[in-house]
């Protein structure tokens, strides 16, 4: 790939958008992945391909790599542990490494270990030059860096493994919502869709929500209720019945809605089937709460908080919305200009 510009690789990516956009490539590649993982349902792998497809674009791909000065150094070699717990939960990575110009070595996850692939055989495809730059491994070799995702306990073991490199290293994450008593049937129908999509396994599904003191609860659960068809898949119907049975064993209080548990806490995180809630007397109180628990949050809905994004779309980042908050384009940019100085 010897002069391949930045150009041309995002004219490269905007043909592999063109191709994920085509619903008979959907379809294929949603039935393979389903087969693979029952997780992957069709409807969320369709997603999730949409998601990608629309920052795989000439404008939006121009107007995300402008905003850096990328080197035209020898391209550095990346080392990838990607992420399975959603479908293309690795594909950002995959299009920071390579359209910024370097090469991607990808450890697959259990979870995902169809789509990476498919799509990286359609882009060779597309030109036959970026066989030189993918390569899928069982183990990260030797690499200039590393960029690994993975939960807090296997965070300790890629700092030590990887501990003579540089390394990009991303931990658990989960998001919250913030209600105020003034949401539209339509943001709550969003809300229920931060929190139900994909099962809730995504780093960005809303696993825990604040709400005033005097908040009917049931607003909450007439908004859920027509995700009631969740139930029928039935690895979460396991997790659900299993969650429902420990918390009856040890006399915990909680709500059930007959598909869902709500259950007062103000931890971030919460088992599948399980959604946390939280009442407030301030918005102030949400504030600190945010404040001090920063480093587990992804993203916040709503609206009394900074950054926050509206109700029913912590599922559509942008290309711009990096995992854990750490931009990977400038941390593959430093690790070349120190390499390469």
């Amino acid at each position: 790939m010897k002069g391949m510009t930045t150009v041309e690789r995002i004219e490269d990516f905007s043909c592999l958008g063109e191709w994920l956009r085509n619903p008979e490539v959907q379809s294929e590649l949603s039935e393979k992945a389903f087969y693979s993982n029952a997780w992957f349902t069709p409807e969320n792998v369709k997603r999730a391909i949409n998601g990608v497809a629309g920052w795989l674009n000439p404008d939006v791909l121009t107007d995300w790599l402008n905003s850096y000065e990328l080197l035209n150094n020898k391209p550095i070699s990346t080392g990838v542990v990607m992420a399975g717990n959603i479908p293309l939960a690795g594909f950002h990575d995959f299009l920071s490494v390579l359209t910024s110009g370097n090469i991607l070595n990808a450890k697959l996850s259990a979870q995902d270990s169809v789509l990476m692939p498919l799509i990286a055989e359609e882009l060779k495809k597309i030109n036959p030059a970026w066989e030189a730059r993918i390569h899928f491994c069982d183990r990260i070799g030797e690499t200039d860096a590393v960029i690994a995702t993975g939960s807090n306990n296997t965070a300790r073991y890629f700092e030590y493994y990887f501990k003579d490199r540089p390394l990009l290293l991303r931990k658990n994450r989960n998001s919250a919502a913030v209600l105020t008593g003034s949401e539209t049937e339509s943001e709550l129908s969003g809300l229920a869709e931060d929190v139900m999509s994909y099962f809730g396994l995504g780093c960005r599904n809303v696993s825990l929500i604040f709400m005033p003191e005097d908040y009917p609860l049931e607003k909450i659960t007439r908004a859920l209720f027509p995700m009631n068809q969740i139930l029928e898949h039935h690895k979460y119907a396991n997790s659900y019945t299993y969650q429902r049975t420990l918390l009856l064993m040890d006399l915990q209080p909680f709500t059930d809605t007959g598909f869902c548990i709500l259950r007062e806490s103000d931890l971030a995180g919460s088992p599948v089937s399980v959604i946390h809630y939280c009442r407030y007397k301030t918005h102030e109180e949400v504030i600190r709460w945010a404040e001090a628990n920063k480093d587990q949050l992804q993203c916040i809905t709503g609206k009394i908080l900074p950054g926050t994004i509206p109700h029913g779309m912590a599922q559509y980042p942008t290309v711009k919305d990096y995992a854990d908050h750490i931009d990977t384009i400038s941390f593959l940019i430093n690790v070349a200009a120190n390499q390469f100085r």
